[in-house]
């Protein structure tokens, strides 16, 4: 006959087996969710369910709403587009941000990036004066839209601009528009021309 010790022992022993084969089997088997706090203060819940991959919930949607719900991998053309407009916006930034103290950088780093037509009219500027005055300018693209596609042709994109000038230790912004037009050549796509907009 077990004594009053050895039975309080094996009772404890069963209980505490079944709890961690429950709390196992929850982990394993059941759903997790984790809520996390974006940067905004939003919260997110993140859900993972054996089998499926994790995706974040919108607050106040139910898990259960992604069960099923397949994501769409970007097209062949959709990346092409998104490069497109990428390379405008690289182009417009380096050809619009310059100084008078660097003697035409800005024009030198795009001759990688346009046809040989346009680098034609851009490398005339190379032997122009800057002027005495000093000027900078910092320019940024905040937007991009591709308004006219030809696959494997061309392209134009408009772009939304603001531009950072400093003139005699006097700063302004300026909020501007840009046209972008690109074609492919030998299988890589160039910007043909440019103009910014009123």
């Amino acid at each position: 006959m077990l004594t009053l010790r050895a039975r309080i022992f094996a009772i404890s022993s069963v209980v505490i087996l079944v709890i961690l084969a429950i709390v196992i089997g929850l982990i394993v088997w059941g759903k997790r969710q984790k809520t996390v706090l974006t940067p905004g203060g939003t919260a997110t819940t993140t859900v993972e369910t054996p089998g499926t991959t994790s995706g974040t919930v919108s607050p106040g949607v139910s898990p259960e709403v992604l069960q099923g719900l397949k994501v769409q991998a970007p097209t062949t053309e959709a990346m092409e587009k998104n490069a497109v407009k990428q390379l405008a916006k690289v182009f417009v930034e380096r050809y619009g941000s310059y100084s008078t103290d660097n003697d035409w950088q800005n024009i030198r780093d795009v001759e990688g990036l346009v046809t040989n037509n346009l680098w034609s009219e851009l490398s005339k500027k190379l032997t122009g004066k800057n002027g005495s005055v000093f000027v900078g300018v910092t320019t940024k693209a905040i937007a991009a839209t591709v308004t006219d596609w030809t696959k494997d042709k061309t392209a134009v994109v408009n772009l939304q601009v603001n531009s950072i000038e400093e003139r005699n230790g006097t700063q302004t912004t300026v909020q501007k528009s840009a046209t972008v037009n690109l074609e492919k050549v030998s299988g890589q796509w160039l910007v043909s021309a440019f103009s910014w907009n009123k």
